[in-house]
């Protein structure tokens, strides 16, 4: 997958990246646990399980980090705590207009 990953909102969003997986982008998710390649920065604010085939060539901002024998990281590991991660927020998302003619959604 070519593109950023980016986890809208304060909820739990946990992204899951099989041995197989490949994210060529940024990384933005509360959990993230990876056994496949991402090339680009992960930026986890809760935290990141590399596991055994992981590899990461960027830098990876985390909370809590737990990593395997055999996974790899070419760039840093930077400590966030939980504040410093809700200051550097998910940049803000242009909104989409709605198509012409769509309601509210408001079901009956």
């Amino acid at each position: 997958m070519r593109g950023n990953v980016i986890a809208e909102g304060e909820g739990r969003s946990v992204l899951i990246l099989s041995e197989h997986g490949r994210i060529e982008g940024e990384v933005r998710v509360p959990q993230v646990v990876l056994n496949g390649t991402v090339v680009g920065d992960v930026h986890a604010s809760e935290r990141v399980e590399l596991a055994s085939k992981a590899r990461v060539t960027g830098d990876v901002h985390y909370n809590l980090i737990e990593m395997a024998i055999g996974a790899e990281v070419n760039g840093s590991l930077v400590h966030v705590t939980r504040a410093q991660a809700g200051a550097e927020a998910a940049p803000a998302v242009e909104p989409r207009a709605a198509p012409a003619g769509a309601g509210s959604g408001g079901g009956e």
